[in-house]
């Protein structure tokens, strides 16, 4: 796992998920109307950290390699993924599948 994250060639001295412009765009959103105020305080987050990232073993695998997970579960944008997901869901034909 170490060898996979020690990529020396770019080194980040700061955190970049403060430099997300979600508060920006949703700001917009809500003041032309396509959000509701309580829309927007769930889709809000004040949480800019970066998400944990861990990996599982493949004992399938000669040299047991890792396979690597990034839960972006409480990540800046989960919500705002779940709440489009739920638009475009909701706003498609449902398949028929035999």
């Amino acid at each position: 796992m170490e060898s996979v994250f020690s990529d020396f060639n770019t080194i980040i001295n700061r955190n970049p998920m403060n430099s997300i412009i979600l508060k920006k765009v949703l700001m917009r959103w809500k003041q032309h109307e396509f959000i509701t105020k309580a829309e927007y305080k769930k889709l809000i987050s004040l949480n800019l950290i970066l998400p944990p990232a861990y990996g599982c073993l493949k004992i399938h695998k000669i040299g047991n390699l890792l396979h690597i997970i990034i839960s972006l579960i409480g990540n800046p944008l989960h919500n705002l993924a779940s709440y489009l997901h739920k638009i475009f869901n909701d706003s498609l034909p449902q398949t028929i599948s035999w």
